[in-house]
């Protein structure tokens, strides 16, 4: 009975990091998008503010004195130097969220690999008690049996999921 409860621990944590992972990858997405509306915008910034450079000389000649920037130069360089400070937190963002996503998915990785090894029905057990959390009688009924049925075949796959754990990870337990 002590393996079961530190499965179920287990399963629980793996359901949990595997909401994690999907809420990471979507924050990835969503950073990824923003770095490329952001390095657009960058790139048109810095396309006007050529073409107004350019365009603000009369016959070749800049009309401010080297040595000076006009106002209008200085607010497109703060706004491209903002916007490039951005660029850089989101990617600095982007690398932190890929390694948490490694390191639960690296985490996982056994029991996903186990879990794949079940049976459907096994799967659909372990999904509508561990991630879902459903009561027994709602599990039950999802899967079409009795209540004494359905603890029968939990223990089945707390078992089997154990067995499998001391083969793959050589789990001492205490």
């Amino acid at each position: 009975m002590k393996n079961f409860k530190i499965i179920e621990e287990k399963l629980n944590e793996f359901f949990i990091n595997d909401k994690k992972i999907d809420i990471i990858k979507n924050s990835i997405i969503k950073l990824k998008q923003k770095r490329e509306y952001l390095e657009c915008q960058i790139k048109e910034l810095k396309i006007n503010f050529d073409i107004s450079i350019k365009g603000s000389s009369i016959s070749g000649m800049p009309i401010a004195s080297i040595n000076t920037t006009s106002y209008f130069e200085k607010d497109i360089i703060k706004q491209v130097d903002k916007s490039q400070e951005l660029l850089n937190n989101i990617n600095i963002e982007i690398i932190q969220l890929e390694n948490d996503l490694l390191m639960l998915q690296m985490k996982n990785e056994t029991f996903y690999r186990i879990i794949n090894m079940l049976n459907s029905n096994s799967i659909k057990l372990l999904t509508y008690k561990y991630k879902e959390n459903l009561s027994e009688i709602e599990i039950a009924y999802k899967l079409n049996m009795s209540i004494p049925n359905y603890h029968r075949k939990k223990r089945q796959v707390l078992d089997t999921i154990s067995k499998m754990l001391i083969f793959y990870e050589n789990v001492e337990w205490m």
